[in-house]
Formats: C-alpha cells, structure tokens, sequence
C-alpha cells in the first residue's frame, strides 16, 4: 500500500493511507471534544472551545462531523 493517500474527514489535509478517515491531529482534537462533552454535556460551542483550546471553528466542524454523538446546548 505505499504510496497511496488520502484526505482527512476534516481538515482535508493530504495524509498517509491508514484505517482512520483523520489524520492524527484531527483524532487529538475530537477527542479533546468528546472527552470534554461526556464530562460537561450540553455545553457550548464555547464552552467547549475554551475547555479544550480549540477554536470555535474546529468543534464546530467536530460536532457537525458526527452530531448525534454530542449533547451540545444550541445557541437561543
């Protein structure tokens, strides 16, 4: 299999071929997320991103990769 590549799920970033659909870095950033979001469910996107130091940008694109796996309170 070397050679062959493939784009991670979020970033889109171009990374070796491998079983996962994101690249490592993306991996530490949803667990970060869901780790967060089992301790402290319905949090913010806020929240969230000051809890783990990822930008509001990047949980966002995390919840919306996979919704229904986080209780995330939705702004009123």
């Amino acid at each position: 299999m070397d050679g062959h590549v493939r784009h991670c799920k979020l970033c889109q970033r171009q990374m070796s071929y491998s079983v996962f659909y994101m690249c490592i870095d993306c991996l530490l950033e949803l667990e970060k997320v869901s780790g967060y979001v089992r301790r402290n469910p319905y949090s913010s996107i806020e929240e969230i991103s000051q809890g783990t130091n990822l930008s509001k940008e990047s949980v966002q694109k995390i919840i919306n990769f996979n919704p229904r796996c986080y209780k995330v309170r939705k702004k009123v």
